[in-house]
Formats: C-alpha cells, structure tokens, sequence
C-alpha cells in the first residue's frame, strides 16, 4: 500500500507508526527507527562503495593516509537518514518487494507562477523550391543532377562529379 501527499506540511504516517514515512525534496529523508531492519542492512549495501583508489593504493603498498576506504552515500544525522534523490526508484521497489508498507511525502517548494509578455514576432519563412516552381522542373533539376552520377557508377567508370573549391565548378 502506498499513500502519497503531495503538498503541505508533512502528516503523520495514517499506516502505522512503524511504516515509514519517506520526505523527498532534494533529497530523501528518512527516520531511522521507523525503518525495518532489513531496510536499514539493504541502505548500507546499495549505498556504500568500495574506494577502487584506496584498493589500488593498498596492493602496491603505498600509503593509504587520508584515503576513504568507501564512499558513504548516506548521511545520518540523530534519528534521521539522508539518501540521495535518484535513489528512490531503487528504494521503493525494494520496499514493493518486501510488501513493506510506507507513506510518501513530496515536499518540493510551490513557486508563485510568472506571466510574461511575448516581445518576439515570427517572421515568414522563405518559400522553398517547391512553391516557386512546378514539381516538374523541381524532379528534372534532380534528375539532371543525379543521372550522371548514377550512370558513372552503373557503368564502372571512375568519373564522378566533384566540386572544385578553388573554381567553385563542378568537374
């Protein structure tokens, strides 16, 4: 089950107390005692990466100093944990999965809206080919470009058209 608000300040979860109640702006904000324990063992897995630096250092036998052993894509603070937004597919699929119930908040910031006045005029586009002359003459100027072509290579010769730049006639 899933319930999902989208404005105002966030409710308490109607499911339970411990479901729980996922607060997405920026980022994801989670309360840690609401999280069941294989949610919390699935976090540290999905959001904790192994440093390919720190392993390459440590085979070589260099120093290792100042060098984080793994990258934490999770920030706790108190009762609260921090995940970053694009985790959250990955996030309620695994709660899906589990048939762990939860509830949704979407506390983006409602912005006023802002008119503006068109300053821009279209202008007129210039009429192709086409319009200017009959399709006939529109398909014996490409028939006339793209026979020779044509025959050159249904014929084995090596002549082609080309275009001089130098010139700026075709040869």
């Amino acid at each position: 089950m899933l319930i999902i608000q989208k404005s105002g300040p966030p409710l308490r979860s109607p499911l339970s107390s411990a479901s729980p109640c996922i607060n997405i702006d920026n980022q994801i904000r989670l309360v840690r005692s609401q999280l069941p324990a294989e949610a919390v063992a699935f976090l540290k897995e999905e959001l904790n990466f192994l440093n390919s630096e720190y392993v390459t250092k440590r085979r070589l036998g260099k120093s290792t100093y100042k060098v984080q052993k793994y990258f934490r894509l999770i920030e706790e603070s108190g009762d609260g944990v921090t995940l970053p937004r694009g985790f959250l597919n990955t996030l309620l699929a695994f709660l899906n999965e589990r048939a762990i119930l939860y509830f949704v908040h979407f506390a983006y910031p409602s912005l006023d809206e802002v008119s503006y006045a068109r300053r821009w005029k279209m202008f007129r586009r210039r009429s192709s080919l086409a319009t200017k002359r009959s399709l006939r003459e529109v398909l014996e100027l490409s028939r006339a470009f793209l026979l020779p072509l044509v025959d050159a290579e249904l014929k084995g010769t090596k002549h082609r058209r080309t275009w001089n730049r130098k010139t700026k006639t075709w040869e």
